[in-house]
């Protein structure tokens, strides 16, 4: 009988458990901190931290295990990755379908039928399908070469892995929601402009007096272009929103206020309060200029999250069908500007076709979706190529370092990004981190190539 040294099992057994925390930790990293989604301070409130893991780490690690355990080629982990977004961004936080979520700006209207925020749907599919899954995946895979042919996750890691998905993600669908003002908010910019401007009452005086210059002069231009006044307002009125609490008894004098708000700022308040607290003050002095929107935490109809439910269960059992290749012609594939090419599609969709209407560029919003297909369409297509390419482990790694790199330069430019709700110290440390670390992992690949000439072949360059 053939038995396995222990000092082999322990080993394999340490190999196994840092390929698991290795991907719990990268997926968050990558998707929120890298891409300066969520300030460094924030990311690792320990809070925040569980929640991340819980969400990002528990679904890069069961779509790791569904592909490994079913043989599933990377069509099938694309489209596992973009149920997963769709759990995310459509039952967790509700970005798809709630028009006041703080990121949307412009696609809050852009896209928008039914009560679907669809560009942003699908641009947030596709970025979570690449960035936030398949990324950290095969580059955890390439850290752990030895565990990469082996499940990851015991029945106790599978049970676990979904509980915490699962949890979290009832969570955000209870309680999640977004309080900043988004610019669609902003009702009517040119009286809210001529209330301020006329200084008229102590909350007008302290309000204008803490506006930035840029926001003065353009309050003063005439005609004032409404839609530019409204973002500029909306960045205004959420920087104001960060606090100190604005109400004082003098500062508020002849404007009505809900007396349950009253008591509630009596009470020490933290930063979330806080934010929620201004919002209603600022609506409470502001009505019919500022939108007034229900503090419930919102939630979808019944028959869009059904219909979020069972379009996840089709592209788990659509997965489930795209089964690895048994046998592929070797192809020739530049791996990593693939995974660039793949990123900077997402750029190009999601950010620049979009900037370009807002900007006054008449295209219709169905235009702006048929490049998303496409986008997909060709984002398959390199899919199956790299497929075939070896060494696989490699090729694949050097693929993800394609998709993350565009996010470790605009990561970098946050350092000064104008957020009034979010403080990006630390944004370029961050990048300049994920920088180092990339040229460090080629470097190993590399060797670790040259180590096996019988297993792998020569790596494709960068």
């Amino acid at each position: 009988m053939n038995t396995v040294p222990i000092e082999s099992m322990t080993a394999s057994h340490r190999r196994r458990i840092g390929s698991v925390v290795a991907l719990l930790f990268l997926s968050p990293m990558v998707a929120e901190l890298l891409s300066a989604s969520l300030p460094f301070v924030h990311f690792f409130n320990p809070f925040s931290l569980a929640l991340m893991l819980g969400l990002y780490g528990c679904g890069a690690l069961l779509v790791r295990e569904i592909v490994f355990r079913y043989r599933l080629s990377l069509v099938g982990m694309l489209l596992l990755g973009c149920a997963y977004g769709i759990i995310e961004e459509g039952l967790t936080c509700k970005s798809f379908f709630n028009q006041n979520w703080g990121d949307l700006n412009f696609l809050a209207v852009y896209g928008r039928n039914g009560g679907v925020n669809w560009v942003w749907s699908v641009a947030l599919t596709y970025y979570h399908a690449i960035v936030s899954i398949m990324a950290p995946i095969l580059l955890t895979q390439a850290l752990f070469r030895e565990e990469a042919g082996r499940p990851w996750l015991s029945r106790r890691g599978w049970r676990v892995a979904g509980t915490c998905l699962t949890l979290v993600t009832l969570l955000g669908f209870s309680v999640m929601d977004s309080m900043p003002f988004n610019p669609h908010e902003i009702r009517d910019p040119l009286a809210l402009s001529a209330r301020l401007t006329g200084q008229e009452r102590p909350l007008d005086r302290s309000i204008y007096n803490q506006l930035a210059p840029e926001t003065i002069k353009l309050m003063q231009t005439r005609p004032p272009k409404a839609y530019d006044l409204q973002k500029r307002l909306s960045w205004e009125m959420n920087r104001l929103l960060v606090g100190p609490v604005l109400y004082r008894q003098d500062r508020f004098a002849g404007i009505s206020v809900p007396p349950e708000l009253l008591m509630r700022l009596q009470k020490r308040l933290n930063r979330d309060d806080t934010i929620r607290a201004n919002r209603q003050l600022l609506e409470a002095a502001y009505p019919g200029m500022l939108a007034s929107r229900a503090h419930d935490p919102f939630r979808p109809s019944w028959i869009l999250t059904l219909g979020t439910i069972l379009t996840i269960l089709f592209l788990s059992r659509l997965a489930l069908d795209q089964k690895e290749p048994e046998k592929s012609a070797p192809v020739r594939i530049r791996p990593y500007r693939s995974g660039l090419f793949a990123s900077l599609g997402f750029a190009l969709c999601g950010f620049l076709l979009p900037g370009l209407v807002e900007g006054g560029l008449p295209l219709p919003a169905t235009v702006v979706l048929l490049v998303w297909a496409g986008a997909f369409w060709l984002l398959a297509r390199s899919l199956r190529h790299l497929e075939a390419a070896r060494p696989a482990v490699y090729v694949r790694a050097y693929w993800a370092a394609g998709i993350i790199t565009p996010w470790i330069f605009l990561g970098g430019l946050q350092q000064n990004n104008p957020s009034p709700l979010e403080n990006f110290s630390g944004a370029a440390l961050v990048s300049l981190t994920f920088s180092l670390w990339l040229i460090a992992l080629t470097r190993r690949w590399k060797r670790q190539s040259s180590e096996s000439p019988q297993e792998i072949s020569a790596l494709p360059r960068m």
